[in-house]
């Protein structure tokens, strides 16, 4: 939504050291990307139990949780990998993953191209493709009224993914 419109202005960029707009515009988005590549890198740790920029008692809480967690799933059965990936849960879910992900590619790839084929500018090419990501947002609750569920949880908005099922959310917080 910011991005394309900032992206479309990069494009006019043109000549600085040498270089054409496409070009600027994929060194200022590419540095900082690896610039936080390097800080994810070397700040975050693979357990909890490392990580020192957890209080320990939070680090403590969150390995027993983890921890908790795994016998609850290992109880209920244990997987091997080629049992996992021809469950045929997981591959009705990856076949819906596929839909939504080829979709949004489909969107965000294609979107500005036929738009631009109105006859609109590199940048209100862009402004009009960051609609549907605007009407998206507003969709999804990041600026939409908040509701509560039937549990007590605050989320996002009403046609939330968090609500499923006949528009309830299950949280099971016993486990």
């Amino acid at each position: 939504m910011i991005g394309a419109p900032i992206s479309g202005l990069l494009l006019y960029f043109h000549g600085g050291l040498g270089l054409a707009g496409w070009q600027w515009l994929f060194i200022i988005e590419a540095v900082p990307a690896i610039i936080l590549a390097g800080v994810v890198f070397f700040y975050l740790t693979d357990r909890p139990t490392d990580a020192a920029w957890l209080a320990a008692d939070e680090r403590n809480w969150l390995s027993e949780t983890l921890l908790a967690e795994r016998r609850w799933r290992e109880a209920v059965r244990r997987y091997t990998i080629v049992e996992a990936l021809f469950n045929r849960r997981v591959i009705g879910l990856s076949l819906v993953y596929f839909g939504a992900v080829a979709t949004n590619y489909g969107l965000s790839f294609f979107l500005p191209q036929i738009v631009k084929g109105f006859g609109l500018n590199t940048f209100l090419t862009t402004l009009v493709s960051a609609a549907p990501y605007v009407v998206g947002l507003y969709r999804h609750g990041l600026v939409g009224p908040p509701v509560r569920s039937r549990g007590g949880a605050l989320l996002p908005h009403r046609d939330s993914a968090l609500h499923c099922r006949r528009r309830h959310c299950v949280i099971d917080r016993a486990r």
